[in-house]
C-alpha cells in the first residue's frame, strides 16, 4: 500500500519488499526489512551485481540510521548481519521449471 494515497503502488521493478516491527517475549523489539527482487530490463540484468549491491547498501543504511536514532534518544539498538543471498534468475527459473519467457 502507498502511505500517501492508500492505493497499491505502481511497481518500478518486479519484486517484493517488507518492513516489519515485532515485539519479542523478552520485551525487546525487532525492526526488519526483507525483500526479493530481480532485474527487469537489459541494463539492470547486465549490471545486476551493481544494481543489487546499491539496493543492499540503501536498505542497510536505513537500518543503521534507525539504530542511530534509537541510540541518540536513549535506547539501545544494533544492526544485525544480513541474512540470505543472491541467486541468478536463470538458476531460479530452472529450479522452478519455469518457461524461458514469462
Amino acid at each position: 500500500m502507498s502511505l500517501a494515497s492508500g492505493l497499491p503502488p505502481r511497481p518500478q521493478s518486479p519484486g517484493a519488499w517488507q518492513f516489519g516491527i515485532e515485539e519479542l517475549d523478552s520485551g525487546d523489539w525487532i525492526f526488519h526489512t526483507r525483500g526479493a527482487d530481480r532485474a527487469s530490463g537489459f541494463l539492470e540484468g547486465t549490471a545486476d551485481g551493481f544494481t543489487f549491491d546499491q539496493g543492499g547498501k540503501l536498505w542497510y543504511s536505513m537500518q543503521e540510521r534507525v539504530a542511530a536514532w534509537i541510540i541518540a534518544h536513549g535506547g539501545s539498538a544494533r544492526v544485525m548481519p544480513k541474512e540470505g543471498g543472491r541467486l541468478r534468475w536463470s538458476m531460479v527459473r530452472a529450479l522452478l521449471r519455469l518457461p524461458t519467457e514469462i
